[in-house]
């Protein structure tokens, strides 16, 4: 139990120190404090530095004005990055819009890739000539090396790869968003993390698609030249032109020209999108850094508050000279030396030739 300025409230101390013994508490005194005002006598109030509100504030202002050179002086040292900041946040908005634009064009795309799939469900199979089927042509396998049967070649890659693939296992920790539908996600009690493999063509985990009813193959023939134009970013150059063209009337599972090419080609997109999706992050992270640093360093609040100044005024003021500010050339600065801070009403002038 604390009794401050127990001189001036004149406090009975054998009273207060009966009553502590009833309840058990310590009782300790603590001598009477004068305001710390350098112009008021009085003695601090209970709990308080200052008699009144109003030393407080005269004290606080007169704090402000010896310091104001030094405050001034660590707000503008951030000017020259903060411009730096700036025109790199405004660089990255602009990055941001473009990947947000390549996003919905590649969204654009796989809906289109889809809804052309579910037209072709209808679409029956005619077999082949059963001449055709027995002429036995054996091609490599680029998966296993081995001699297949070019009529199962189609069949034969898909699943010799879905078998190569399960050797390997990507996986992480954390789980990512489901929403986006890009990623797997699947949880693996034997590795106790979630596949990172593309949801599409997991081999691991397989999901069901609109192509899983499809009965012809449907491979649109003038997707192959834009292959070779677009290379990895063939699937923008999708649209009702190409599919309408000739396509392909192989068996889908059995086709050995263009095995599993929907899945194959979503694939194509969903990485893209990823690849998208993720420096789309960065800039969004970058740029809150950058927002961060400059609302936090060198606005009004942080610049009285800084150690750094606190430790300038105080050697300077061991030595005599303490930095004055000239509130007469202040106010008449150019407009154009003015910098904002996190508030906007308030600004401080900065001099060109310190900055």
């Amino acid at each position: 139990m604390d009794f401050t300025n127990y001189g001036a409230n004149k406090i009975n101390e054998s009273k207060v120190m009966n009553e502590c013994l009833k309840q058990r508490v310590d009782f300790h005194l603590e001598p009477a404090r004068r305001c710390l005002w350098l112009e008021c006598e009085y003695l601090a109030a209970a709990g308080s530095k200052y008699c009144s509100y109003e030393c407080g504030k005269k004290l606080a202002k007169e704090r402000l004005i010896r310091q104001a050179a030094y405050i001034q002086e660590d707000g503008m040292k951030y000017n020259f990055i903060k411009e730096k900041y700036k025109s790199e946040i405004d660089r990255m908005i602009v990055v941001c819009r473009n990947k947000l634009e390549n996003l919905n064009k590649a969204s654009k795309c796989a809906r289109m890739l889809s809804e052309f799939i579910i037209k072709q469900l209808n679409v029956e199979y005619v077999s082949k000539d059963d001449e055709v089927r027995a002429s036995k042509v054996f091609v490599l396998c680029l998966i296993c090396g081995g001699e297949i049967d070019r009529n199962i070649y189609g069949s034969h890659i898909v699943k010799c790869l879905v078998k190569k693939e399960k050797q390997a296992y990507y996986g992480s920790e954390e789980r990512g968003s489901i929403a986006i539908g890009i990623l797997c996600e699947q949880y693996s009690s034997k590795f106790k993390s979630y596949c990172k493999r593309l949801k599409i063509i997991c081999p691991e985990h397989p999901c069901k698609d609109v192509d899983d009813n499809l009965k012809v193959c449907s491979y649109p023939s003038d997707l192959d030249e834009e292959v070779k134009k677009s290379k990895d970013l063939y699937f923008f150059s999708l649209s009702d032109k190409i599919f309408n063209g000739n396509k392909c009337t192989n068996e889908y599972g059995n086709c050995c020209e263009h095995p599993n090419w929907y899945r194959y080609t979503l694939a194509n997109i969903d990485s893209y999108r990823y690849g998208e999706l993720d420096q789309l992050n960065e800039c969004r992270t970058l740029i809150s850094k950058y927002n961060s640093f400059i609302n936090n360093r060198g606005n009004v609040y942080n610049s009285i508050a800084s150690e750094q100044a606190m430790k300038k005024f105080y050697n300077d003021a061991l030595k005599n000279e303490i930095k004055t500010l000239d509130l007469h050339q202040s106010k008449n600065e150019e407009k154009s030396n003015k910098v904002k801070l996190l508030v906007p009403d308030a600004e401080v002038i900065s001099s060109s030739d310190e900055d």
